[in-house]
């Protein structure tokens, strides 16, 4: 099996790169024609530039051999296949937009790098991609899978490349204020504790709101929480009495109305109202809990700092982009992508 490593950046390199799209023709020069005379579709209009439907495809290599791979040769003839192919088209368009949007204004901003330096950078980032791959055979078979040569993801490169330093410009006063340290501090009390607070739940999972009342008036009668998760849970930890295992407050694995309410409770305590979530409705138990002091402020104000101004350059970021983009009068035609 490949490692995780080759698998996330095989996902990457059929994600950006860029290649000329070769589609199979098949039958008489009028077929071809036709072909040619539909990449020529304008599918939208930014500023003064124009983008085609075959300069969309021709990022979408990867997609179409994916595709055909699932669906066949004649994947044109299947309604999944083209609504597939329209929704992946109109991401890759999206994109094309937002790249001319950003140059246009990085330009007006006199922060756009010459060719020269993009190609650098842009040569600078392909190398470092491919030495996370163990050997060069591994790096060719990426771009293989994905479709494309080595050039053309060089050239899929160099708008991230251009945006990037855009987005330095924009970003480059934004700062974070220890108010906002402290207010974060105090709102994430669980981020911070010398060791993960954690609690070992137990639940009983059923389809309805009576049921679970129903057990919950069976536990106030006495009755073993286990066995009763035993005979009504409908979920696979019922063979284990409905224990969950330990979970820490900051897991984003669990559904956060069931998390919380979990870690309300008191060890030996459970629920006495059903907790509703999208699974069903859950009547829990607190087998057990860890919880730890918090650190002080002035242990952890550095890493607070850093995720809030990443925070705050990102909402900038999108705030200029999103006015840029309305003041652009971008036109898109979405139904010439079908």
């Amino acid at each position: 099996m490949e490692d995780n490593k080759l698998i996330k950046l095989k996902k990457i390199l059929a994600g950006l790169m860029a290649s000329t799209l070769m589609l199979s023709a098949v039958g008489c020069g009028m077929i071809e024609k036709t072909e040619a005379g539909i990449n020529k579709t304008v599918v939208a209009k930014v500023y003064k530039e124009k983008i085609t439907l075959g300069e969309v495809d021709s990022r979408l290599n990867a997609v179409y051999e994916q595709v055909k791979a699932q669906y066949g040769e004649n994947y044109k003839e299947n309604s999944e296949a083209m609504e597939y192919i329209k929704n992946q088209r109109l991401s890759i368009l999206d994109t094309m937009v937002n790249d001319i949007v950003i140059k246009n204004n990085g330009e007006k901003l006199g922060v756009v790098p010459s060719d020269e330096e993009v190609q650098t950078k842009a040569k600078e980032k392909l190398d470092e991609i491919k030495k996370s791959f163990k050997t060069d055979e591994e790096y060719q078979s990426a771009l293989k899978t994905a479709g494309v040569t080595e050039e053309s993801f060089l050239e899929e490169l160099k708008p991230a490349v251009i945006s990037n330093a855009v987005y330095e410009e924009v970003v480059k006063d934004v700062t974070v204020t220890d108010d906002e340290i402290k207010a974060y501090y105090d709102s994430n009390p669980n981020s911070y504790t010398e060791s993960p607070n954690k609690v070992k739940p137990a639940h009983i999972l059923v389809k309805t709101e009576e049921e679970a009342k129903d057990i919950i008036a069976r536990l106030d009668k006495g009755e073993d929480f286990a066995k009763l998760a035993t005979e009504k849970g409908t979920d696979a930890t019922k063979e284990k009495g409905g224990d969950l295992g330990w979970i820490e407050y900051t897991s984003n694995q669990y559904d956060k109305t069931f998390l919380m309410a979990a870690i309300s409770l008191k060890k030996g305590e459970y629920t006495k109202t059903p907790i509703s979530t999208q699974f069903g409705f859950h009547v829990i138990k607190c087998l057990d809990k860890e919880e730890y002091p918090i650190r002080p402020l002035k242990d952890v104000k550095g890493a607070i700092k850093d995720v809030l101004l990443e925070q705050n350059k990102y909402n900038v970021w999108v705030e200029k982009v999103t006015a840029w983009q309305e003041e652009a009068k971008i036109k898109l035609y979405e139904d010439k992508l079908s």
